[in-house]
């Protein structure tokens, strides 16, 4: 008689990881230096009357372009842009938290109900005025951010990643089978997206996979052939 029991979970051995300490306060430096390279010039464009001050006021939320009647110092503006930018990504972290709540968070080997999941997909299309195949993607993007990966959903929604990052990693860990892998790389990857651009951060994704599940880009490799996807130079 064939034995049907699951196998043993992998063992995730802790692995060596690069402090992102000395990345950051590199990464911290150019900023400083290139907001300061670029004050004069915004100044410049930032004063009261002209289109760039109006435009502004609307960012701010103002009920009336026309309260803006006082010049904005370059680093007050780069500061709300930041700031702007967070309440961005704490919206996409609040629009996922209800996505999830609406789906539901699937438990790792729970089964799955197609049927379900296409009747959920539909409301949440409706809802958002969007295709079903979106719909899908932005609950199976909820599901990974508040389930397997959900520090990184907490981190955005307290605007301490972004949306791009969030969704880097759940692209980069397509291949990686083993939900204990999958998270071990969440949990060592979230000081990553908290100092790195997305690119910087995809690369550390890549080296944290590549340590942890070597046989990743193996499986990768043959989906990619699978789909017989051709580069033509």
């Amino acid at each position: 008689t064939a034995d049907h029991r699951r196998p043993a979970p992998t063992v995730v051995e802790p692995a060596p990881v690069r402090e992102p300490d000395e990345r950051a306060v590199r990464l911290a430096e150019r900023r400083a230096a290139r907001a300061a390279a670029l004050r004069e010039q915004v100044e410049a464009r930032f004063v009261p009357g002209t289109d760039s001050s109006r435009l502004w006021a609307m960012a701010l939320g103002l009920v009336d372009p026309l309260e803006l009647d006082t010049p904005v110092a370059a680093p007050d503006l780069l500061e709300d842009l930041a700031r702007l930018d967070r309440d961005v990504d704490r919206a996409h972290g609040r629009r996922y938290a209800a996505i999830a709540a609406i789906a539901g968070i699937r438990a790792p080997g729970a089964a799955v109900s197609s049927e379900n999941d296409r009747q959920i997909a539909h409301e949440v299309a409706i809802s958002l005025g969007m295709s079903i195949d979106a719909a899908a993607h932005h609950i199976s993007t909820a599901r990974s951010l508040f389930g397997e990966f959900a520090p990184f959903g907490h981190a955005l929604l307290d605007g301490e990643v972004s949306d791009w990052h969030c969704r880097t990693l759940i692209s980069e860990c397509l291949n990686v089978t083993d939900p204990g892998i999958r998270t071990e790389i969440g949990r060592l990857a979230l000081p990553y997206a908290q100092t790195m651009v997305v690119a910087d951060f995809r690369v550390e994704v890549q080296a944290l996979i590549q340590a942890l599940d070597r046989d990743a880009l193996r499986r990768r490799q043959q989906a990619h052939d699978d789909r017989c996807v051709y580069i033509r130079r």
